[in-house]
């Protein structure tokens, strides 16, 4: 079992129908990683969610989050997401 227990989503139709759902292993948690792409597709989406589509200023802090761990300042991540 992990830390966290069983995620549980119920919905329930108007016509009064239940449909539930439910996990050990969430999308994202270490036994069920997300890709390199979903990542990225998560965080346009947020990205988007939060400021609008930002083209290349998206694009821009993908590149250096892909590369961070060569990055010798992370200073250059701060002013992209700043941008």
């Amino acid at each position: 079992m992990n830390d966290f227990g069983v995620g549980i989503v119920e919905v329930e139709h108007e016509d009064g129908r239940v449909a539930r759902g439910e996990t050990l292993y969430p999308l994202g948690h270490p036994e069920k990683p997300l890709s390199w792409d979903d990542v990225v597709a998560k965080l346009r989406r947020c990205m988007d969610a939060a400021a609008g589509d930002l083209g290349p200023a998206a694009d821009r802090v993908v590149d250096i989050v892909q590369g961070l761990d060569t990055t010798t300042d992370v200073r250059v991540l701060l002013d992209a997401v700043r941008s």
